[in-house]
């Protein structure tokens, strides 16, 4: 079962180059479009000109215009941060990107995979522990996992979780699982938290390290000031 939709594009929007920016690290291509698994949702997006074109599996809750983060104010943000000579040279070099805003639980497994790592290797091994762990839906490209659920994922092994490809990053991965379904703890409330609160709360967590935490604080949880160039280098 799946839904069919469009969106009129009326802000810029580069679906290949945000999604292949390492903000994210479950999309792949399918044929003209990309092809992921988010929330309780697989979403197949494809992109003409001035318009999104999106199936959605499963689940009926997805939007992008809250996942692209098209509501914000483009041109705006744009001359904000365009002072600096390094980052007027990155948006000229990336029109149309996007930050993006995922799930915090997804977006923050899949950092604490990106540890020491490259983005192939993060995007095989976030399909992999999806594959292992996520609940199957079916699309007209085959079988694809949604994420794991806290539950799921700390109820496995650390033998299942290697065999994921996650070397030492396995017990990272079921030690966070694990306190986060022990302490029920819902990282959705962080959002509404300041940046120096949400910041300390995640360095607690097990696998979280300085970059991590900033990270998922930008991609799902609203912290939108705290990049420097430390993050550009």
């Amino acid at each position: 079962m799946y839904r069919t939709d469009s969106l009129a594009l009326n802000t810029p929007l580069n679906l290949g180059v945000t999604l292949s920016s390492a903000q994210t690290f479950q999309w792949v291509r399918r044929g003209r479009g990309w092809l992921g698994a988010t929330g309780d949702s697989v979403v197949y997006l494809l992109q003409t000109k001035n318009t999104v074109l999106f199936k959605v599996y499963g689940g009926s809750e997805w939007d992008p215009v809250t996942y692209f983060r098209l509501d914000d104010d483009y041109p705006s943000i744009i001359r904000s941060i365009g002072f600096d000579p390094t980052v007027r040279r990155l948006i000229n070099s990336q029109p149309g990107l996007r930050v993006t805003r995922q799930g915090p639980w997804e977006c923050l497994l899949m950092f604490v995979l990106s540890t020491n790592n490259n983005y192939k290797r993060i995007v095989k091994m976030t399909l992999n522990v999806n594959r292992a762990f996520g609940k199957k839906v079916e699309t007209e490209f085959g079988a694809v996992h949604l994420f794991p659920t806290v539950e799921s994922l700390s109820a496995a092994s650390l033998q299942e979780l290697g065999g994921c490809g996650l070397g030492y990053r396995s017990k990272y991965v079921l030690e966070l699982a694990r306190a986060l379904r022990e302490g029920g703890f819902d990282l959705g409330r962080l959002r509404g938290r300041p940046y120096e609160e949400v910041r300390l709360t995640l360095l607690g967590l097990p696998g979280v390290g300085p970059k991590v935490a900033d990270c998922v604080s930008l991609f799902s949880l609203e912290k939108t000031r705290i990049f420097s160039r430390r993050h550009l280098d």
